[in-house]
């Protein structure tokens, strides 16, 4: 079974969502009792680097993607061989990381807006870059004593569910 993790944005200290107000599956981190947070996969992507960030929405596979003109508008979108559904996850140190995309570039990091918490990709340094991968025990609760390495440039999360 493979382990899905919440990811939790260190700006707003909320989950990654579906933006109801968005259309095309957009997506937003906003503290809400209504949201339910997104239960995310990271599968690496043969001879790459880079590894496929998914979701299933009543039974489909959706995976984080960036498409079209607009390079900075992340989306969930059905899985497939796209370069906007290639990711980097690096470790920013303290439990957090950051995710880029190959599609819009290096240097561009998934962030959200300060003001809607929807969901974009940036530069610079922004809190709203940083993410913590939470685990989704089994049963859906959270697990507890998580450690997070870097091994070939992608994140491993080992956890202990608490008894």
């Amino acid at each position: 079974m493979t382990t899905a993790y919440y990811l939790l944005n260190n700006y707003t200290s909320s989950s990654l969502t579906l933006d109801p107000a968005a259309s095309g599956f957009g997506l937003r981190a906003v503290p809400s009792s209504s949201d339910t947070a997104l239960p995310f996969t990271f599968s690496p992507i043969a001879s790459t680097t880079f590894v496929k960030i998914c979701t299933t929405i009543t039974s489909t596979s959706y995976c984080l993607d960036v498409w079209g003109d607009k390079k900075t508008v992340p989306h969930l979108s059905e899985e497939g061989n796209y370069s906007g559904q290639q990711w980097s996850v690096a470790n920013a140190g303290n439990g957090l990381v950051k995710f880029s995309n190959q599609y819009t570039g290096s240097g561009w990091y998934l962030d959200v807006y300060g003001d809607t918490n929807g969901a974009t990709m940036s530069q610079s340094d922004y809190a709203g870059q940083y993410w913590k991968q939470i685990a989704v025990s089994r049963t859906g609760t959270f697990c507890f004593a998580c450690e997070v390495t870097l091994s070939d440039r992608w994140i491993l999360q080992r956890c202990q569910v608490a008894s």
